[in-house]
């Protein structure tokens, strides 16, 4: 075969469905139908050609995608996410047939056996900007691309590339989100902020790992923003356009399209920039529009499946590997099923617990039906016995009509014959209905330890399953250490100094979320430790260094949070430099600026647009690098702070919370308000009175032991109201310890510990400081899960609004009499549905003892006819005690005579209510009754 003529077909053919796949992809975009009829013709004769050359699987691959387009898709009509998928698959299919015939022309030689779950390997970055390829681009190149040293470029390996093509595409993504909100508002300065920010991370993170050119070209995008913001330029279309397009072919460049058509475009992007910064520095300040690049070129499509040889297919089966790649997302689903898990779990441990209860008060109910029954037979016989009457037996022979010898039975004498009646009877099926009951209460404990024993193996599963999912999310601190050591080594070579990297705790193990949101900050911190801290080698060796600088980092994991330490041996930082240039960037008034304090000065440091570089650099100078740790730190709830020492070094200290999904947490309530507060933060609960509480430093404090705690109240972080103290009142306090914040906390009760499943709050809500997030117990209480650390370092809310303490709202307490248990149920049930409580009583005797061993209800509903002490007897004792005649009483019976209610009256009954009442009629008579008097 002539190699001219198949390099002839490759073009075309990589030509062709290059365009089908361009026409597949805008049609999905805009929701229109492909127009797949005008793609027939040069696919037939695409497949045409194929077979001429003899290429038979290319020629079946089209001869398919011919088939689909021609007749299985109406014209006009949007696809289906499956149809779509199967015309992307065969032209996928189509262009790997189509990759394979590049060996064969000698164009460009790849290794087909790499591209299996592979998708870096195929990189080649190191040529992706040479335009050695074609001579007229080399030219225009030359002229605005700095030349690279062969020796500036080094190999990249293929974990450190995959990591950063997931960053790369979030970081241009975001460029390109806010390249269409400056398109709408061209003077959005935020959005071009934003814009300025991401690029600045995506040059540093290209740089880290040796990307060189496409680095490069994201610093002449920062260049032209730099220079856009200095000078209050309004960025133009054109110059939106260009930054557009600018994107798109780093898009396409870290995928690794090293086609002619990318090459050129990536020259004449260059030129792009060389023409508007020229206009923009000579020309007018409002530059005119510049002519806008041509759409970026679609990189070919990697191979959907490679035939490799037998040889390697076999060893490929006997050893499999062992790593399997994980979407997060389904991580995050398998988190989010364990935590549904876990409070099904403890929903069903409330339903055991209320069983247990039930179960409980059953045998309570049926041992008192036993021995009254006993009593009843007890005293029937005896009453027999002692009256010896004779008993009647026509009454309890069901058979009339049948003849019987039972009169002849008044012969006998009572010991000589027993007799029995119907009470006999009658007495003897309640004694076998209690035994009935016992036999059931025995068969419901079995099925209770049954049923507590599979509980209990759920739990351990479930357990399990919980640590499995969590270790699964978990990777190791130093699966980044060769970005650190590559971060240093870079860094180093662009200031011409020296440095070693000390990585400590590599082993320790965070949530891989977690890990990936402390990359760019801590790649931040290392170039400024090298930049701004350790000193040039002629330096050092004049204050008595060695050449080489020391930055050490340490992370740790303080169960609550992981703390990041980043450290150096340099010069320090100083406060008052900072002070000049915040004040000479006009940052910062000089007014203000004279009155910082030490920390304060520290603090500009996180200022955007202050830089203490004394040139701009592809590694300083712009005053964005610490400004995106504060904002990456802060945007995960953490925490970030400074120590430096003059010619001794400067340490950065990042704090995080930890995200747990369930935890071992204690439930407290404060001020009516119920929380929940890890367990592993509270390393002791004691009691405190109010006296052991002194101002200490604007502050309250306590001596514990022997050491001395900050004070603070949970009550003061709700604003419904203000906390009330009695001298003589035990304050509950919890002794938090979490990392190195130390203070004791005073809540008004524990309730339980309980392991809770934690879940993330939602928008807006996840902006929320004081709280990881919330918990639904096993009752279906919603109990937000509190940040202590955050709580140490917040201030109380502000009550100046409400300066008068507040007294805890009361509920209305109703007591129900009643000898009925339906009656009781159904009046209770009446009084909880208005938002009342409902305490209960069988009779006047159990309605006593409960008025005098508890707290006063508001209101008491009797009935009249009740065993051991009725109504009337009730009222009666009430009106004797000084206390309880206070409390309103009211009649619900099913006597409606005038009789009984004048007897009600005379006996100071308030109100009198005849059986069965009409509910709304009962709560708007003890709303009514419930209200205090109103004084004229």
């Amino acid at each position: 075969m002539d190699p001219a003529q198949l390099q002839f077909f490759v073009q075309e053919a990589e030509s062709r469905l290059r365009a089908v796949r361009s026409s597949l992809l805008i049609s999905r975009q805009d929701g229109s139908g492909p127009d797949l009829k005008s793609q027939i013709g040069p696919i037939q004769a695409l497949r045409q050609k194929a077979g001429l050359l003899d290429l038979s699987s290319l020629e079946t691959v089209l001869a398919e995608l011919e088939n689909v387009s021609a007749h299985s898709f109406p014209v006009g009509e949007p696809l289906s996410d499956y149809d779509f998928r199967i015309l992307l698959d065969l032209v996928s299919h189509a262009e790997a047939e189509v990759v394979k015939l590049h060996v064969r022309t000698d164009e460009q030689v790849i290794d087909l056996g790499e591209f299996v779950d592979n998708s870096f390997d195929i990189l080649q970055l190191d040529a992706l900007l040479d335009t050695s390829a074609i001579a007229e681009p080399q030219e225009a190149a030359s002229a605005s691309e700095p030349e690279v040293e062969a020796e500036d470029e080094f190999e990249a390996d293929e974990e450190m590339l995959e990591i950063f093509a997931e960053e790369a595409e979030e970081l241009l993504g975001n460029i390109e989100t806010n390249l269409a909100l400056l398109s709408a508002a061209p003077d959005n300065r935020e959005a071009l902020w934003e814009v300025r920010r991401h690029a600045h991370t995506f040059k540093g993170a290209a740089g880290i790992i040796g990307l060189k050119k496409p680095s490069k070209l994201a610093h002449r995008i920062e260049d032209l923003l730099d220079h856009l913001s200095q000078n209050g330029i309004v960025p133009t279309a054109g110059i939106l356009d260009l930054i557009g397009n600018a994107t798109s072919c780093l898009r396409v460049i870290t995928k690794g399209d090293t086609s002619p058509g990318a090459l050129e475009q990536t020259a004449e992007i260059y030129k792009a920039f060389d023409s508007v910064m020229i206009e923009l520095t000579t020309g007018p300040a409002e530059p005119a529009s510049v002519e806008a690049v041509a759409a970026t070129p679609e990189p070919a499509a990697q191979p959907v499946a490679v035939e490799k040889p037998a040889e390697v297919a076999d060893n490929s089966q006997q050893a499999p590997r062992p790593i399997v790649r994980v979407s997060i997302n389904r991580l995050d689903e398998l988190v989010r099923i364990v935590r549904d898990l876990v409070v099904s779990r403890s929903m069903m441990e409330q339903r055991i617990a209320e069983f247990e209860n039930h179960l409980e008060t059953m045998a309570r109910t049926t041992r008192r039906l036993q021995a009254a029954n006993a009593q009843i037979e007890n005293d029937f016989e005896a009453s027999m016995l002692g009256s010896q009457v004779p008993v009647s037996f026509s009454q309890r022979n069901p058979f009339q009509d049948v003849p019987s010898t039972l009169d002849e039975a008044a012969e006998f004498d009572s010991l000589e014959l027993d007799r029995y009646t119907d009470f006999h009877q009658s007495s003897r099926e309640l004694s076998e209905a209690t035994q009935d009951c016992f036999a059931t209460i025995t068969a419901l404990e079995a099925l209770k330890d049954t049923l507590e024993a599979v509980f209990d193996d759920q739990r351990r599963l479930i357990e399990e399953t919980q640590e499995k999912v969590m270790q699964i999310r978990l990777i190791r601190f130093g699966s980044i250490a060769t970005r650190i050591q590559r971060a240093v080594r870079v860094t180093c070579e662009e200031e011409n100094k020296q440095a070693e990297i000390l990585i400590e705790n590599q082993e320790v193990e965070i949530d891989t979320d977690l890990l990936d949101s402390l990359v760019e900050p801590l790649m931040h911190l290392i170039r400024n430790a090298v930049v701004h801290g350790i000193e040039p080698p002629d330096t050092r060796r004049l204050v008595g260094k060695p050449d080489a600088g020391r930055i050490a980092v340490r992370l740790t994991n303080e169960e609550t949070h992981i703390e990041l330490r980043v450290s150096d041996d340099g010069r320090g930082i100083s406060g008052g430099y900072l002070r000049e240039r915040a004040i000479s960037a006009g940052l910062i008034d000089p007014q203000t600026a004279a009155a910082l304090d030490a920390d304060e000065l520290l603090s500009l440091m996180f200022m955007p647009g202050l830089t203490t570089a004394e040139k701009l650099t592809m590694s300083a100078g712009r005053g964005v690098g610490m400004s995106i740790v504060k904002e990456s730190v802060e945007a995960r709830n953490g925490s970030i702070s400074v120590e430096t020492f003059p010619q001794q070094g400067t340490t950065f200290t990042v704090k995080i919370p930890l995200a747990f999904a369930v935890a071992q947490s204690l439930l407290v309530k404060s001020d009516g308000n119920s929380a929940a507060i890890p367990l592993k933060v509270v390393k002791q609960v004691i009691e405190l009175q109010p006296g052991d509480i002194f101002a200490h430093e604007s502050r309250s404090a306590a001596n514990i032991g022997s050491d001395r705690y900050e004070v603070r109240y949970l009550s003061d972080f709700f604003p419904a109201r203000q906390r009330r103290e009695e001298p003589d009142e035990v304050l509950n306090t919890l002794l938090i310890e979490t990392g190195e914040d130390r203070f004791a906390l005073i809540i008004d009760e524990i309730v339980k510990t309980e392991e809770i499943a934690i879940k993330p709050l939602g928008k807006p809500l996840d902006t929320l400081s004081l709280v990881l997030g919330v918990s639904v117990l096993g009752n279906g209480e919603i109990v937000p899960v509190l940040d202590v650390s955050q709580l140490y370092r917040s201030e109380p809310v502000d009550r100046t609004a409400t300066p008068v303490a507040v007294e805890p709202e009361k509920r209305t307490r109703v007591l129900v009499v009643d000898d009925s248990p339906s009656v009781r149920h159904m009046t209770s049930k009446v009084i909880t549905s208005a938002g009342w409580e409902a305490l209960t009583a069988k009779d006047g005797v159990e309605a006593l003892e409960a008025l005098h061993n508890g707290d006063l209800p508001d209101v008491i509903l009797t009935d009249v006819e009740m065993p051991r002490m009725d109504g009337y007897e009730l009222v009666a004792a009430v009106q004797k005690d000084e206390i309880l005649r206070a409390v309103p009483m009211v009649f619900i019976t099913s006597r409606a005579s005038d009789k009984h209610r004048e007897r009600a009256a005379e006996l100071g009954i308030n109100e009198y209510l005849t059986k069965p009442f009409v509910e709304s009629e009962l709560v708007g008579l003890v709303e009514r009754l419930c209200q205090p008097e109103t004084v004229i």
